[in-house]
């Protein structure tokens, strides 16, 4: 399958042609504020606020905890439900010493702090999003995302469902000092490739139980095999919703992990640095130049192409695929307010195959058709790849 992702003009969009690169944005770079927001709601179950708050406490003894528990606890399961957002803006402080039997200020102070720590332990990783879209020619998306059409279209090609990591330049771990966490030093081991998965549209909000975020002593019992499976299915999906407002994009995403709060101790960011990667090179497969990019930038795409089918012929890698690189240039429909797509060179490993020459369309098909070579030590052969 095919993937596209619009990119405006601009230096850093051609740096990130030329040299593979593809950036995971955070939730506050995208531009629907509700990205990567978790709909989280706390339910009045007092016997799990008891155990949620044993679990931020421990460690602490004082002879009045249990009974500082219990009051907290019945209080907390009085104003459910109430969202995860709200449950960290909290003032524990403030509520400790209303309490029948208060503990000293220093204490409330600590214990409130205890309890927000513990929170957000817990909370949804953050998590990172590289936006793409399974169609070429909306004139918003254009628009929007590609300068007025002064920008241009890559063109993915999924293999096996997934966009893979240059292997000769693959990310292979995160590292941080952790002294809070179970180790002095821990590392998040990175994917070789992320899947493509489509956003779902929908104008509901749905909130999943915040406490299935925490371990299985808050919930009250070990989860079965299958619950476990649809509680992961469910919080995956909160990462992949949004509203049907959007849904003219028809996005889909690679998505980036952070690794879990609790086993590093605190709450990971990862840095620009950190969610820049390279992608297999042979999976971009090719570009549309927008209707409104200027001669000179043409040209210099097409000079930028065949440098990468120099070097990827120079060193095709081994075992993957090698599909034709294909040129698009886009239009603006005299009679309809379309934007037209249309093919106009193809580049193979050796060769550069022009719209007017007799075996364009067959070398477009097998482009179209998923066809590739793939080389190994000894040889090479074709495969499909759909």
């Amino acid at each position: 399958m095919l993937y596209y992702r619009f990119r405006p003009y601009s230096e850093l969009a051609i740096k990130e042609f030329m040299y593979d690169e593809i950036y995971f944005s955070s939730a506050i770079e995208c531009n629907d504020p509700f990205d990567g927001k978790v709909f989280l709601s706390f339910e009045a179950d007092k016997e799990k606020w008891r155990r949620l708050l044993e679990c931020a406490w421990k460690g602490f003894d004082a002879a009045n905890k249990l009974a500082w528990e219990e009051q907290l606890s019945e209080y907390l399961a009085s104003i459910s439900p109430i969202t995860y957002g709200t449950a960290l803006g909290l003032n524990y402080n403030e509520i400790l010493r209303s309490l029948s039997f208060p503990p000293k200020p220093l204490v409330a102070m600590f214990l409130d702090a205890q309890i927000k720590r513990f929170l957000n332990l817990y909370k949804p990783r953050n998590k990172y999003f590289v936006s793409l879209s399974r169609s070429c020619n909306n004139i918003l998306m254009w628009s929007h995302y590609a300068s007025m059409h002064r920008g241009h279209c890559l063109i993915f090609k999924a293999v096996d469902g997934c966009l893979y990591q240059c292997p000769r330049r693959k990310k292979n771990a995160i590292r941080r000092n952790t002294p809070a966490g179970i180790g002095q030093s821990m590392s998040f081991s990175l994917p070789d490739r992320f899947p493509f998965q489509e956003v779902i549209y929908s104008p509901d909000t749905t909130h999943n139980n915040a406490f299935y975020y925490f371990p299985s002593y808050v919930v009250g019992r070990e989860l079965e095999e299958q619950e476990k499976l649809e509680l992961d299915k469910k919080q995956s999906e909160q990462y992949l919703l949004k509203h049907n407002c959007w849904s003219y994009e028809q996005e889909s995403r690679l998505i980036l992990d952070s690794p879990d709060s609790w086993l590093f101790g605190e709450n990971v960011e990862l840095t620009q640095q950190e969610r820049l990667f390279y992608y297999l090179p042979n999976q971009l497969v090719g570009v549309i130049l927008g209707a409104r990019m200027d001669a000179q930038q043409k040209m210099r795409f097409r000079e930028l192409i065949q440098a990468r089918m120099e070097r990827i012929a120079h060193d095709p890698g081994d075992n993957t695929p090698v599909f034709y690189f294909t040129l698009f240039e886009a239009t603006l429909h005299d009679n309809s307010r379309e934007v037209v797509i249309e093919p106009k060179e193809i580049f193979t490993l050796t060769e550069t195959i022009k719209q007017y020459e007799s075996n364009f369309e067959k070398y477009l098909h097998e482009w179209r058709e998923g066809w590739a070579l793939v080389f190994n030590k000894s040889s090479g052969y074709r495969e499909q790849f759909l």
